[in-house]
């Protein structure tokens, strides 16, 4: 199951919950987490990230809210993966980069690589790290649709992400060796949303 950008830290814990019960008799159902990386900096310290061609401090999303709501965020994720759960990119700001250049995605890539290198640091919060390296972040999925994948493709290089769609609900996510279904999930202000339409990137 695919899950897109959250901050509530209650829908963090009802996840957990979840995939704690579908698997408390054997690994049976796994999520990947396409996480945001402005989620992980804190509002105040919202002026490390500038998004290509936007101003610093700047996200379409929130940012993560106080350095606590993080580390506790941080330890949902790191709890999640040594479950056997996946982490994939969301990218940072949730920007429409449909006109972005391979250079503009570049520096999109590297921002979220660097925001969680970098959690604790960044946050002011000692001994708080992601338990994996930013290497073993493999799947991507873009902000909202109609991008252009050949750009996408030339910003990575040989490494391709994968491009989790709407309208295919069943794919091989992020280059795992096994089939998932993807359901899409998310809160946001849009009431759209809320009478059961999908919005793109949530």
């Amino acid at each position: 199951m695919a899950f897109d950008n959250c901050t509530e830290l209650e829908r963090w814990q009802e996840l957990t919950d979840f995939a704690a019960e579908l698997n408390k008799d054997g690994e049976r159902v796994h999520f990947t987490f396409f996480v945001s990386g402005s989620n992980f900096i804190a509002d105040s310290s919202r002026n490390i990230y500038a998004g290509p061609h936007q101003r610093r401090g700047y996200s379409r999303i929130s940012f993560g809210g106080t350095p606590e709501q993080i580390r506790k965020r941080v330890e949902y994720v790191n709890a999640l993966y040594r479950s056997g759960h996946e982490i994939a990119s969301h990218a940072v700001g949730h920007f429409n980069g449909a006109s972005w250049s391979a250079v503009d995605w570049e520096k999109e890539f590297r921002a979220f690589g660097q925001i969680l290198k970098n959690v604790g640091p960044n946050n002011e919060l000692p001994g708080s790290q992601f338990a994996f390296p930013v290497t073993d972040v493999i799947g991507f999925r873009a902000p909202l649709s109609r991008q252009r994948r050949s750009t996408i493709q030339r910003a990575q290089g040989a490494r391709l992400p994968l491009r989790h769609q709407r309208g295919r609900p069943s794919r091989r996510l992020a280059g795992k060796d096994r089939w998932t279904v993807a359901v899409q999930l998310g809160h946001v202000e849009d009431p759209r949303f809320r009478q059961g339409h999908a919005v793109d990137g949530l």
